[in-house]
């Protein structure tokens, strides 16, 4: 039996028993008899867990809402609207073949320490000061979809929904189609609340080390995570020669050897790992064109984390040269180190001290939900002991007592809340502002958005609300971000938008009233939204939105026979067109990207003079064997391709619409797809009907000069943007990497001569 010191109000006693039956309860949703679990989101399993823990709510007289990621929250709103409300939970997906406690653990202890503070003030009579929230988050684990923390992100608006809801699994389950099929797509989510506390197993074994059994994570560790692959040519292991062969594998294996030296020469600052490795096609027999590594980098210092991230993408390039192969950077998540609230870290200190305990402050290496919520609101991660450390095994446990002192000391501090009202404000008097609340102070691009939309006459004396759209895409092909997008619903009968505000580093190179002329006509060919308006003053357009079903393309969809067959057909749509009102070639960019590079005092890579030399006998080449000039997209990118039900596919963005050599535009689009001329000869036999060797050679020259033009202009941006936290010349020595292992290709004469 707990017994509280504190003079104020007596604490609520959990009990126990309660406690362990329902946690046995919620264990036998996907557990083994080893004390395996297999939980996995949005599973038969986790809905099964999903519709445990909505009875339990139910049971106990608690409102319930499900967001539109399928966070569940259990409201009890007791307090009223004007009282601050506690958020308290964790998650109820697992890691495959994990344990029973991880998560699971904080979402019970905070039921059984709800419902005693509950029984307590109907039996007191105690008029509460708090609202309190028990939730569940979607897909903490990240074991099924990536990234990990999805339902919390969402919530705090670090992630667009839409995106989300986009997120496939290995058997290409998107997030959404998961959601539909368990019953847990909703549309109703609390308010931000104005604190969150989350009880977790710690998953190491400081607390067991020290002899103590409570502790607190005052800091947390920032994380990056690449999913990265190496590209290959497949070839039999028997016949083919070591030296002429391009094993993916290999440069794996060379990159995981070097991570674990990173972490070595780095000392206990720095954590590195590739936990998931998927390889293709997986033959014993065939040397591997595919290897696609998970990695992860973590650290406690932003400048280690920075410095790791740096020597990675060295190492990345390396490796790749080593085995002979390309690579591809898919994605990238970056989680930022920090600090947990120090309010809260005091409250769980002082708490855990009317139970005489002592609180241990912790580092958390793993995320945990409330990362995402520090973003929004003050918060903090109680932990208790881990058995020998283990966490993510069928072994991991954690002891009855230890557990029951856990969800003491949590029911212990959201007392104080009900008790006392905001135990915060001396430490944060203003209260935390949520992201993308109504605010007095603005962005320069949400003043712009207002402005745009105010200025247009349709919409004047409308009510309207937006929100920030169109994540960026990180790859070795993308530009960074070009734009600020914002999704806008005008009026009560909403007209649904899509706002995009061209960036500064823009202007130069994109003529925004061609672009929005070039879209025009294509939706005239039902290849891309309606663009609405262009509002000069603020570099504004208003198109269309397209509904929550579409979603971004990746280079995995794209490099797909049937997407890349419709996208081909919506380019040739447009080349069959009206003329644009703008007529360019890639070598007019080049050369304009010299004259600006020159202007700025800027420098590209020491050896641009050769790849400039290269690309000029590529245009000489191109320019006598002739070239048909008709409108085209002029964007390869895959974020540039939206896909939608069954498939259909819609183009976006034509800042680089032209009249020009419509194998211009396939050559971007095949050299995103593709790594190697091969895999291309589809798309070329999509396009004309037939392979000619002419065809790819024409493409393969254009895709060189488009790499050389925007490493150049990468090159230039890293010198004149006011952006300094995008990394331009990562993305230029990538761009420029590819430009010259085309050029080194000894066929590179042989494709000069053929076209």
């Amino acid at each position: 039996m707990f017994e509280t010191k504190s003079e104020t109000a007596a604490t609520p006693i959990i009990n126990a028993g309660d406690l362990h039956h329902l946690m046995d309860e919620v264990s036998a949703i996907g557990g083994g008899p080893d004390g395996s679990m297999n939980r996995l989101s949005l599973s038969p399993e986790d809905a099964a867990a999903r519709d445990w823990l909505v009875s339990f709510l139910q049971s106990e007289g608690l409102k319930v809402a499900v967001d539109r990621i399928g966070n569940i929250f259990g409201i009890l709103d007791w307090a009223g609207p004007d009282a601050p409300t506690v958020m308290t939970g964790s998650h109820l997906d697992s890691q495959p073949n994990g344990g029973r406690f991880d998560g699971a653990y904080g979402v019970v202890a905070a039921c059984a320490a709800v419902r005693a503070i509950k029984r307590e003030v109907e039996a007191s009579g105690l008029r509460p000061k708090a609202n309190l929230i028990i939730v569940n988050w979607t897909n903490e684990e990240g074991a099924r979809f990536q990234p990990s923390l999805l339902g919390s992100a969402v919530y705090a608006g670090e992630i667009d929904a839409a995106y989300a809801l986009a997120r496939r699994d290995g058997s290409g389950v998107s997030v959404g189609e998961a959601l539909d099929a368990i019953q847990y797509l909703g549309e109703a989510a609390p308010k931000i609340p104005d604190a969150y506390i989350e009880l977790h197993i710690e998953g190491a074994a400081s607390l067991e080390n020290a002899g103590l059994r409570f502790g607190v994570f005052s800091r947390y560790w920032g994380a990056v995570k690449y999913r990265l692959a190496f590209l290959g040519r497949q070839a039999h292991t028997g016949p083919t020669p070591m030296a002429e062969r391009r094993d993916a594998l290999l440069a794996a294996a060379h990159l995981i050897t070097e991570l674990k030296g990173m972490a070595d020469r780095a000392g206990l600052e720095l954590h590195t790992s590739v936990g998931r490795l998927e390889v293709s096609p997986n033959s014993p027999n065939v040397v591997p064109n595919e290897a696609v590594l998970f990695i992860e980098l973590r650290s406690g210092s932003p400048e280690v984390l920075a410095a790791a991230e740096r020597e990675l993408e060295l190492k990345i390039s390396q490796s790749a040269e080593r085995a002979g192969v390309m690579f591809e950077v898919r994605s990238i998540d970056r989680r930022k180190a920090g600090l947990m609230d120090e309010g809260l870290v005091r409250l769980a200190q002082d708490t855990a001290r009317d139970f005489d305990e002592k609180a241990l402050l912790l580092d958390t290496i793993g995320g945990h939900d409330a990362i995402s919520m520090t973003a929004v609101c003050p918060s903090v991660v109680i932990a208790v002991p881990s058995v020998g450390g283990v966490m993510h095994h069928p072994s991991e446990f954690t002891s009855e007592p230890d557990r029951a002192l856990g969800a003491q000391i949590l029911a212990g501090m959201l007392w104080r809340f009900c008790v006392n009202g905001d135990v915060l404000a001396a430490d944060n008097p203003s209260g935390a502002l949520p992201m993308n609340a109504p605010a007095d102070i603005k962005t320069v691009e949400e003043r712009s958005l207002e402005a745009a939309i105010a200025s247009a006459p349709e919409w004047a004396g409308l009510t309207f609300r937006y929100w920030r759209a169109a994540p960026a895409v990180i790859s070795p092909t993308h530009r960074a971000v070009d734009s600020s997008c914002f999704a806008v619903d005008v009026g009560d009968a909403p007209q649904r938008l899509f706002v995009k505000i061209l960036h500064q580093d823009l202007w130069p190179t994109v003529d925004p009233v061609n672009a929005f002329e070039a879209a025009s006509i294509a939706a005239e060919l039902g290849v891309t939204p309606s663009p609405r308006r262009f509002c000069e003053a603020q570099r504004a357009t208003v198109f269309d939105r397209l509904d929550e079903s579409w979603r971004t393309a990746t280079m995995d969809d794209i490099s797909g026979e049937l997407i890349l067959s419709k996208v081909i057909a919506a380019k040739k749509a447009i080349n069959a067109g009206p003329r644009f009102a703008r007529d360019w070639t890639i070598f007019d960019g080049i050369r304009q990207m010299r004259t600006d590079l020159e202007a700025a005092g800027a420098q590209a890579a020491t050896d641009a003079w050769w790849m400039l030399d290269a690309v000029n006998d590529a245009e000489r080449a191109l320019s006598a064997a002739g070239w048909d000039i008709k409108p085209c997209h002029g964007d390869g990118l895959a974020s540039n391709i939206m896909i939608g039900p069954s498939g259909a596919i819609q183009l976006v963005d034509f800042d680089n619409a032209c009249n020009c050599d419509p194998y211009y535009d396939l050559g971007v689009l095949l050299n995103e797809a593709f790594a190697f001329e091969e895999e291309m000869l589809a798309g070329i036999e999509e396009f004309d009907g037939s392979v000619r060797p002419q065809a790819l050679n024409r493409c393969r020259l254009y895709a060189i000069a488009d790499d050389l033009y925007w490493g150049l202009w990468a090159s230039l941006m890293n010198v004149v943007s006011a952006r300094k936290g995008v990394e331009f010349l990562k993305y230029a020595q990538w761009r420029l990497l590819r430009c010259r292992m085309t050029i080194r290709d000894a066929r590179f004469e042989d494709m000069l001569r053929h076209l």
